[in-house]
């Protein structure tokens, strides 16, 4: 496809398993080559070293191979390939001779590499100012574990997390507080993100509250209570054991118990007394709650259990909400506490985890002045950037790719007068195995759009290619893996 070779245009490709993915990256970095881009004004991300590797020794097998060509295959590789008309006539034809010479001896001037790779070339010129040492190492994730768990002894020993620890066995049972811990530790990337933009805990409290449209309240369930408590009606509960006594189903009979214990107790009234007789064990108010020959004897009986049956949803889902917001507000304590003796540790040794270079890097990118550093004296000035197995990119790795791109096309203008510039992006949502590292289905197609429209807005298009047939796989196993 001819699109594919146009250095002018920007192009996102959905491609199935089989289907070429690597080969079109391959074929697009080779055509903006041949066409004087310099390799060192090419970024070409991918997200495995051995996926890097795999396409710098076929980029490079490539144009070894088309360095040996005469001119006869010279010119039916151009014919095939589709920029036979770039290089007609004997002096443009030999001019090419001489590029593909040299291409093969500037292979250390391609930047295919891994997004973390990536991010490491420039962490490590930019250590101070992404605040850390020069000379640092970077962990596997089972070191990184060995160091989370020293993180969370300490944590067990700080005074600060005993009055948190407290209000957590209050509700919950020690194996739930340890998943609790699990749940952290496995997404400590994103809730260290996620905190990064509250100046402090009590900003990040009131994000909560505005989260959940509910006001602050310390004393939150008494007032639920006493609120519930003035809707219901005691005398209609009497009246109610009474029938029941009188005229009620065996089943009515056995679970009588419970509706006294709510009568003698009303003045102490809890959700729980509530629920064990007016609710089933999901704490869902009961569809019937006396059979027809009790209800019947008793005057307005729909009419007051339907009144009962809404105001206990209305309030026991606010309830709800602030112990949700109890529980998140514990874990963002948690978390803090965690991530700050995990921090420690890792600067007590020197070493970043995988994770940690890709948010510095993007902490870096937001500085205007060490973006424009990093992209500009620092040999990172790009016209053109592929991302390959898309599908993998988490929202914050976009985010890296999004501030790269910005001066790409940032006005009308700038796109008009400035080199031709241009992103191609790869991949095949339905292949996704790097949720671990916070990957989304959703964002392939999410970012799709939002490219889409930026470009729409500044007089560009963005070419869109469907790649399905597979060179490697028979239709049955394809419609099998794709659906």
């Amino acid at each position: 496809m001819q699109v594919l070779l146009d250095k002018k245009t920007s192009i996102w490709v959905s491609a199935s398993a089989g289907t070429g993915k690597t080969k079109v990256t391959i074929d697009r970095i080779l055509a903006l080559l041949l066409q004087d881009v310099e390799a060192s004004k090419i970024l070409a991300i991918t997200f495995t070293n051995k996926a890097a590797a795999e396409m710098l020794q076929r980029l490079s097998d490539y144009i070894q191979k088309l360095a040996n060509y005469n001119d006869d295959e010279l010119v039916k590789f151009l014919e095939e390939f589709g920029l036979r008309h770039l290089f007609f006539g004997a002096e443009k034809l030999t001019k090419l001779k001489l590029k593909l010479q040299q291409l093969k001896y500037q292979q250390h001037q391609f930047k295919i590499l891994t997004i973390h790779a990536f991010c490491q070339n420039i962490l490590e010129t930019y250590a101070y100012e992404a605040n850390i040492k020069e000379n640092f190492e970077i962990i596997d994730d089972n070191y990184a574990q060995q160091l989370l768990a020293i993180a969370k002894e300490r944590i067990f020993a700080n005074e600060e997390f005993k009055p948190i620890l407290g209000e957590l066995v209050k509700e919950y049972h020690y194996d739930y507080i340890d998943s609790i811990f699990a749940d952290i530790i496995k997404k400590r990337t994103e809730i260290k993100y996620i905190l990064s933009f509250y100046k402090d805990f009590n900003a990040y409290k009131k994000s909560l509250f505005a989260f959940f449209q509910i006001k602050e309240d310390a004393d939150y369930e008494k007032n639920i209570i006493s609120s519930f408590k003035a809707d219901l009606d005691l005398a209609f509960l009497q009246k109610l054991a009474q029938e029941i006594s009188l005229n009620g189903s065996d089943n009515d009979k056995k679970r009588l118990v419970n509706l006294k214990l709510l009568i003698k107790n009303f003045n102490d009234l809890d959700f729980n007394l509530f629920q064990s007789y007016f609710c089933t064990t999901k704490n869902e108010f009961r569809k019937s709650v006396v059979i027809k020959k009790v209800a019947k004897n008793i005057t307005a009986y729909q009419e007051v259990i339907n009144s009962f049956a809404s105001s206990y949803n209305a309030h026991y889902t606010k309830l709800k909400q602030y112990q949700a917001l109890d529980l998140a507000e514990n874990i963002a304590l948690i978390a803090r506490l965690l991530l700050a003796h995990y921090n420690k540790l890792k600067q007590e040794e020197n070493v970043v985890d995988y994770n940690d270079i890709i948010l510095l890097v993007l902490n870096l990118l937001k500085d205007k002045n060490h973006k424009d550093n990093i992209l500009y004296n620092y040999n990172f000035a790009l016209e053109h950037i592929l991302l390959d197995e898309a599908q993998d990119t988490s929202p914050w790795q976009w985010q890296i790719l999004d501030l790269l791109l910005e001066e790409f096309f940032s006005t009308k203008e700038n796109n008009q007068n400035n080199l031709a510039r241009s992103f191609f992006i790869v991949g095949d949502e339905k292949q996704s195995i790097y949720s671990f590292q916070g990957a989304e289905h959703e964002l392939f197609h999410r970012v799709k759009s939002k490219y889409k429209q930026k470009l729409e807005f500044i007089g560009m298009n963005m070419s869109i290619i469907n790649l399905e047939y597979s060179y490697r796989s028979v239709a049955d196993i394809l419609s099998f893996v794709d659906n």
